[in-house]
């Protein structure tokens, strides 16, 4: 009887065991399977990581180009282009009421010393007291960007835009104005500097319009 009875415990502690090794065995397998599961879903997220910069678009001509340096060229012309137009309007454009507000916005815009010759003309041209006095309206719109060259900063930056001036009852007069400027990158601020750049040196001229009477010279 005691014979049989240790051979019953021995079966148990056998079985015991059978179980613990069994369960050991199943969890290594588990671990090792979340393991492989973990190392497959990073090594495909590096895939697609590294995959998203070598994603091509194929344009007309059938030629590559690089998905992220077309976005960046575009975006770099077109804050380019609202600096341009931002900073032709306010040294250009006034009335009785905006004449100050519009002489501080461009100074946000372009350097103190060509913002200064710039005003010097308006006046000595007596522009301001015309703005003032009869409530003439001056107003510059961004017309094209003739080119930007510069692979760095400062771009030098050719462009155009249209000068009209309402003198009441008169006919409307119009300039073509022939601006240029080297642009540096500067720190954005809401909303003086949006476009995050910053003319260096600025000049532009005047040319009339062969279809408006006389006006500005």
């Amino acid at each position: 009887m005691s014979n049989d009875k240790e051979k019953i415990l021995k079966n148990f502690d056998d079985l015991a065991a059978a179980k613990k090794k069994s369960s050991v065995a199943l969890k290594l397998i588990i671990g090792f399977s979340a393991f492989v599961v973990v190392a497959v879903l990073i090594f495909s997220f590096s895939l697609v990581i590294a995959g998203m910069d070598k994603i091509k678009v194929v344009d007309r001509s059938g030629g590559y180009l690089k998905t992220d340096l077309v976005r960046k060229e575009k975006l770099f012309q077109s804050l380019i282009q609202n600096q341009c137009a931002n900073a032709v309007y306010y040294a250009n454009s006034f009335d009785r009421l905006t004449i100050k507000e519009n002489q501080a916005k461009a100074m946000f815009l372009i350097n103190a010393d060509d913002c200064s010759r710039l005003f010097a003309t308006y006046k000595d041209n007596k522009g301001y007291t015309d703005a003032l006095n009869r409530g003439v309206i001056y107003t510059a719109v961004f017309e094209k960007i003739e080119s930007i060259s510069g692979t760095e900063e400062p771009y030098h930056v050719v462009f155009s835009a249209i000068l009209t001036i309402q003198d009441n009852d008169r006919p409307i007069t119009r300039f073509k104005l022939k601006c240029e400027g080297d642009i540096i990158e500067y720190t954005p601020q809401f909303p003086e500097t949006t476009s995050g750049y910053y003319f260096k040196k600025y000049s532009q001229s005047y040319e009339k319009s062969e279809s408006d009477g006389n006006g500005q010279n």
